[in-house]
């Protein structure tokens, strides 16, 4: 890749909702491409979701993004051999999204906000109390790949969110 990328939250960025719509921004999936069109600059201005873009250094142009928000999950959901003595409900961080724009796919960069959500949930970690991040997949090959190079983990609960335990890396 020639280009030097950021990943920066989407306000630091001087975009509006309605300038948002003028990104050439495209997925391949309509629902993820409609979401950083009508309702990320919203979503994080309201605090649903912090939603961090994939930028080349000096432009605008988004070639990817992820959400993240705050979660629970179940306890009962966790498997045994990871499940301490915990609380009914246990915090997470939910990685609500991850989109990677089509010119920019198999070069790095959904492998590069993965890892910046991850990181971030380690921080984030340090500061309040998260013990696992939740992944909601788009479909079985997505969760595969979260769980084959990510080391992520089968949730009992709901089967295309794999589950990664333990922020405290």
């Amino acid at each position: 890749m020639d280009v030097d990328l950021i990943i920066c939250p989407i306000d630091s960025l001087e975009v509006t909702r309605s300038s948002i719509k003028k990104i050439q921004f495209d997925c391949g999936n309509p629902l993820l491409n409609d979401y950083l069109n009508k309702y990320a600059i919203i979503n994080d201005r309201n605090g649903v979701a912090k939603v961090f873009v994939c930028v080349p250094q000096g432009s605008q142009n988004i070639l990817g993004y992820y959400t993240s928000s705050a979660s629970v999950i179940s306890t009962e959901a966790i498997p045994d051999e990871l499940r301490g003595n915990f609380p009914k409900e246990t915090p997470a961080l939910l990685i609500g999204r991850i989109a990677v724009d089509k010119s920019m796919q198999k070069k790095g960069v959904g492998k590069r906000l993965l890892r910046h959500a991850l990181e971030y949930a380690i921080d984030i970690s340090q500061k309040t109390g998260v013990y696992a991040v939740r992944v909601d997949a788009k479909d079985e090959k997505a969760k595969e790949y979260y769980r084959d190079k990510f080391g992520f983990i089968k949730f009992r609960d709901a089967p295309l969110s794999p589950l990664s335990p333990s922020c405290d890396n």
